[in-house]
């Protein structure tokens, strides 16, 4: 096998491993959202500020 296709390939695979492990990454850190306690009425979060739960009637 010549050594550009070795270059090639290796190169491929250093990629395909870097948008996995991003992905995943953004996929892991997505999950972590912020999450208000819910008592009886579903709230919206809006822009992340706990001092401005609105309720989703209200909100929609």
């Amino acid at each position: 096998m010549k050594w550009w296709l070795k270059l090639g390939l290796a190169f491929i695979l250093v990629v395909a491993i870097a948008i996995l492990g991003i992905s995943g990454f953004l996929g892991y850190s997505m999950t972590k959202v912020e999450r208000v306690p819910i008592e009886e009425t579903p709230v919206l979060l809006i822009h992340g500020e706990l001092d401005e739960v609105v309720p989703l009637e209200h909100a929609l």
